[in-house]
């Protein structure tokens, strides 16, 4: 098994900086937390807990996490503008292999893996099909180097540091800050919270409805 190296980790970071902004990577946790493959007008029941530890894995850098096992979920419907969020966040299109390295900063990959491989998982674990990946990220290859062993985040938090990411706390966002609250956190970290803003009628900006009865924050509770 290896692992991707510190520095590819790094330069994947400073690659997502003016695309992959907060929203993107709250609405990629909600995507990933459907465990589903994404369709327009049908409903999901979204794994909270799912969201929140993705995000906590890749946003924390203290070396023990914080696990997440609250039994919630979070009921959406996607519109049939879904696939177009991430084209709308950033000042340009994310390319795919900038986000897929961060957001598998942490994981193990068989010794023969190829950016093939990567991408299909990503496709697969994010439940977004390859033909809107190719649609709405940039797809150009870059250099990806492995090692047979993960860094540590202590390691990780100096590359950062030398880059101008603030790592004055254990959490960090999308924009090179420092952030009190957890990644993990639904209601207050800066990720999920700044992806759901309410109007009326309950809707994301036209790319998913929420179907809940009163509140965000009034989750079913499995």
């Amino acid at each position: 098994m290896k692992y991707i190296n510190v520095k590819s980790v790094v330069e994947a970071y400073k690659g997502f900086q003016d695309c992959m902004t907060n929203k993107s990577w709250g609405y990629l946790a909600l995507l990933k937390g459907c465990k589903n493959r994404v369709c327009p007008s049908v409903p999901y029941e979204v794994d909270l807990d799912e969201v929140s530890n993705f995000l906590e894995d890749i946003f924390n850098l203290s070396q023990t996490k914080k696990k997440y096992n609250s039994g919630r979920t979070l009921h959406v419907v996607f519109s049939n503008k879904w696939d177009k969020y991430f084209n709308d966040q950033g000042k340009h299109l994310p390319n795919i292999y900038d986000v897929a390295i961060w957001a598998y900063r942490r994981n193990s990959f068989e010794d023969n893996v190829t950016k093939e491989d990567i991408l299909q998982r990503f496709a697969k674990e994010f439940n977004i099909p390859l033909n809107i990946i190719s649609s709405s990220f940039n797809t150009r290859t870059k250099e990806t180097v492995f090692t047979d062993s993960l860094y540590s985040e202590a390691v990780l938090k100096s590359e950062l540091n030398a880059i101008g990411v603030d790592v004055s706390k254990e959490n960090i966002d999308a924009k090179k800050g420092s952030v009190v609250a957890s990644p993990g956190e639904i209601s207050r970290g800066p990720f999920v919270s700044n992806v759901i803003c309410w109007t009326g009628d309950y809707r994301l900006y036209s790319y998913l409805t929420i179907k809940l009865p009163v509140s965000l924050w009034q989750y079913r509770k499995v």
